[in-house]
């Protein structure tokens, strides 16, 4: 827990920036937007689908600020 003594706003606003341009990046957007597709309009859908790809964007990023490279470090 190490990232904990080092956090600031800043780079938890880095952190989100970060994400966001990741999602947006060509081949993460279209992996949501087929998974978006395929999940229509059905919420349970949407969490079998699109959720499980944005959760591992956001790992792949927060790993890079020393968070857990797991569902932990999203917590």
């Amino acid at each position: 827990m190490s990232y904990l003594t080092n956090f600031t706003n800043e780079t938890g606003k880095s952190i989100l920036v970060d994400i966001l341009k990741t999602i947006n990046l060509a081949e993460n957007s279209q992996k949501i937007t087929e998974a978006k597709a395929i999940a229509g309009k059905e919420m349970i859908a949407m969490m079998q689908y699109v959720f499980p790809i944005v959760m591992q964007i956001q790992i792949d990023v927060i790993k890079n600020y020393g968070f857990a490279a797991n569902r932990e470090g999203l917590c």
